[in-house]
């Protein structure tokens, strides 16, 4: 793994190749891009100028986060398999969401069937799943939405009309 010579190498071609070698290094073995950049003596605007510009290098930067993201994994692993139970719960979240995540799914397909909901029917249902999952006040499943007739108006004295 590393950055190729992709050009004749002169002296000062080779000092760049090196760099850019050893910064592949660097980002492999866990280094963010900054930081591998100033261990290298190089900037980091030179090592993303050198990124846009230079295909080879490119793609060393890509398979240097590669072993990085497999360095990490393996890490990962090795603490799920000791019994971290935070790093056991990220890692079945992650590999079978559809059975371990905590996120909420909604689905509103319908069958394939459009939905004709007028907004305060949407806006129940979607409090009455909500309500279900635990994250609001519970609500009749059954409730209807009130229709506007339905609602009471002050008059001007303080009283109640009914408008139903």
């Amino acid at each position: 793994m590393g950055c190729r010579v992709t050009e004749a190498a002169t002296p000062a071609r080779l000092a760049t190749e090196d760099r850019k070698r050893k910064f592949c290094e660097f980002l492999s073995e866990g280094l963010t891009a900054g930081n591998a950049a100033k261990a290298t003596g190089i900037s980091r605007r030179t090592v993303f100028y050198w990124r846009q510009k230079d295909e080879a290098f490119a793609r060393a930067w890509e398979e240097a986060e590669q072993v990085r993201v497999e360095a990490l994994e393996a890490a990962a692993h090795r603490l799920a398999l000791s019994g971290d139970a935070v790093m056991i719960k990220f890692m079945l979240s992650n590999l079978a969401p559809e059975k371990y995540s905590e996120r909420a799914r909604l689905d509103v397909t319908s069958g394939g069937q459009a939905l004709h909901l007028t907004e305060t029917e949407l806006a129940l249902r979607l409090l009455q799943i909500v309500s279900a999952a635990g994250h609001a006040p519970q609500i009749a499943p059954s409730a209807e939405p009130i229709e506007d007739a339905e609602w009471r108006e002050v008059d001007e004295a303080g009283g109640v009309d009914d408008l139903v």
